[in-house]
């Protein structure tokens, strides 16, 4: 078909309302004739929306289009409202009346009609492309992530040299989780863009994402060379270099933060976190004093000096936070408030109001982060099911690559931070903390299994991309202690890449941890089943019943170990500990509490103190209020 011929047809499909298909003719020509001006000016039209076809009606129906944006514009969007619905609903299939409803209707924060009106716009004419922009935003602030991500894939589809739709589509990818694809995004982001310190920032963010912490920091680096004068970007700079607990390297930026003057609560806030991770509580106060000095209603920061501080009832920090709550609109500054207020009135022995507040927030937490019961239940069935016949084949190549690893699992607030506190207080020891090295690197893996194909050489390339995961932290010791929690469902797995590896699974009564989880906003995201008390004793089931097919199927792998008797007869238990990982006793292991290391877990306060016992009983001051807890966890 000759030039002409093909876009004159082109043009017929669009004013037929095929639209895709003339955009297809259009993007075919221009990849023949990339400088052909009708091509791009039909492109050009495709974007915009159609002309309005309500026949007879054509001249009320602008003018009706017009009221309703001069209505908008000025902010009177109750009147546009009250206009554009009815104009919708006698003209469904008009794409700008539906455009203009939608557009009504996000300005009100009506974000479900409002996607129904974008969609039935691009439903219309399905290359107009705000109007699908708009669509994947309004998904995107009702959590329907997945179907936002199909909506900015479309966009980019349109023209991948779109830089903004390129950013969106990796925030969405973000968003919905799928961190390798978002990275792909950003990285196309930063190629159409290279001077730009945002999208080098989103790049690095991307990156630490994905455990690429040494290239995220690089990208920091640059954006910060662009942007010096940005607080925000050295406070980001500075969090990727405590993912990587490289802490003083973190302070130096949070510093250079601060004396940049604009914004400076933000970095004085998480240099507090920092100096706590340290251990240097009183350094860690002064940073969130300072933090709420610039900004009285920041209330992440009165959040994070509430864990830092003990309260009694005359404690003028309780009735700050009590007003601040009261002033808050903000659900999500809310829950930071009553998880504070929950932990205030926890200390000072007011139980009632402790739960009422840690109810609260945990409702809140739940809301924006809701726990998918079948959905985990089914997880863990389709793991276990990979070794219906028994183990997988193990590694039987050398095992001196690099450092020992010792996984730590279970619960959160069982004894995992002070199992790992004992063991790096060893002089051949050191740890990388919550570090997901593992389930980064089992994927090839879990595709071997699917293809019947499990050998030596995909063993060996999960162990080399497990190294490399772990090398991000730069630990130099013969050891290193890996404690996320969640690998309980992956020791299978691990036993099968690293068959010479001691897992130590943590345990404490089950009421206990459960409550204790129960108190704590987690800074991290993937314990969604935290926030509810049913919710958290169902995962506690299928965690024990994942730990108790392990022991049997791979006896011998896991060293069980009691919270309760670790902190009641701590020498022998910590002798066990040591003979496990095949370590030999040093006493320096009982003084771990002098240990100068970083902790950035929940228990970062206990583990800077002496052993102490009766910490599982304190549930029973709530009894009153766990009866559902109990009676799940018993079910």
């Amino acid at each position: 078909m000759s030039l002409d011929r093909t876009l004159s047809k082109a043009r017929r499909l669009a004013k037929t309302g095929d639209y895709l298909a003339a955009h297809a003719l259009y993007r075919d020509v221009l990849a023949r004739h990339s400088t052909n001006a009708r091509a791009r000016e039909g492109l050009r039209a495709l974007a915009e929306p159609a002309p309005l076809d309500a026949e007879g009606e054509r001249k009320a129906v602008a003018a009706a289009l017009s009221r309703i944006a001069g209505l908008t514009a000025s902010g009177h969007l109750a009147e546009a409202l009250r206009l554009a619905e009815p104009l919708a609903r006698r003209h469904p299939g008009e794409v700008r009346v539906q455009y203009a409803l939608g557009a009504i209707l996000s300005a009100l924060g009506r974000w479900e009609p409002a996607a129904a009106a974008f969609a039935a716009a691009v439903g219309r004419q399905p290359t107009f492309i705000p109007a699908l922009a708009k669509l994947a935003a309004a998904l995107t602030r009702l959590r329907r992530h997945e179907e936002a991500v199909i909506c900015y894939r479309q966009v980019v589809g349109f023209d991948p040299q779109d830089a903004d739709a390129q950013r969106n589509l990796g925030n969405a990818l973000s968003a919905a989780r799928r961190h390798e694809e978002a990275l792909a995004a950003f990285d196309a982001v930063v190629a159409l863009r290279p001077g730009d310190a945002e999208a080098l920032r989103q790049r690095g963010v991307a990156r630490g994402q994905v455990g690429r912490y040494a290239d995220a920091i690089a990208d920091f680096d640059a954006a910060v060379a662009i942007a010096p004068g940005d607080t925000a970007l050295q406070v980001e700079r500075g969090n990727i270099l405590r993912d990587v607990r490289r802490h003083d390297e973190a302070l130096d930026a949070y510093a250079a933060a601060v004396a940049h003057g604009s914004r400076a609560h933000l970095a004085y806030n998480a240099m507090g976190v920092a100096l706590g991770d340290l251990g240097r509580t009183e350094d860690a106060v002064a940073a969130f004093h300072s933090a709420i000095a610039l900004k009285p209603r920041y209330v992440q920061a009165h959040a994070n000096l509430a864990t830092w501080t003990r309260y009694d009832r005359d404690h003028p920090h309780i009735d700050e936070m009590t007003a601040l709550l009261a002033l808050e609109d903000d659900p999500v500054g809310r829950m930071y408030l009553d998880f504070a207020l929950g932990k205030a009135f926890d200390d000072t022995g007011d139980t009632d109001r402790a739960f009422a507040h840690f109810t609260a927030g945990n409702r809140a937490r739940r809301a924006r982060a809701p726990y998918d019961r079948a959905s985990m239940a089914a997880t863990f069935a389709t793991i276990r099911a990979v070794f219906d016949r028994g183990p997988l084949p193990a590694w039987s190549g050398p095992t001196d690559d690099g450092p020992l690893p010792v996984f730590v699992v279970g619960m959160p607030r069982s004894g995992s931070s002070l199992t790992e506190q004992i063991l790096c207080a060893h002089s051949g020891v050191d740890g990388v903390g919550e570090a997901d090295a593992f389930p980064r690197a089992v994927r090839p893996l879990l595709d071997a299994v699917k293809a019947g194909t499990v050998g030596q050489g995909v063993l060996g390339e999960v162990r080399a991309r497990y190294r490399r995961a772990i090398g991000e932290y730069r630990t130099g010791a013969p050891v290193i202690v890996d404690k996320y929690l969640a690998n309980t469902r992956w020791l299978g797995f691990i036993a099968a890449v690293f068959p010479e590896a001691p897992v130590i699974a943590m345990s404490r009564d089950p009421a206990a941890t459960c409550w204790s989880i129960y108190r704590k906003l987690f800074a991290s995201s993937g314990n969604n089943y935290a926030y509810d008390l049913a919710d958290l004793a169902h995962y506690h089931r299928l965690d024990t019943a994942m730990l108790e097919r392990w022991r049997a199927l791979l006896p011998g792998l896991v060293l069980d170990v009691g919270y309760e008797r670790l902190t009641r007869e701590p020498e022998a238990s910590t002798r066990e500990l040591l003979g496990h990982c095949g370590l030999a006793y040093e006493p320096r292991c009982l003084e771990f509490h002098t240990l100068e290391r970083a902790v950035s877990t929940a228990s970062a306060g206990q583990v800077r103190r002496r052993i102490y016992t009766g910490s599982s009983d304190d549930w029973r001051r709530y009894e009153a209020h766990l009866g559902p807890l109990i009676d799940a966890l018993r079910a």
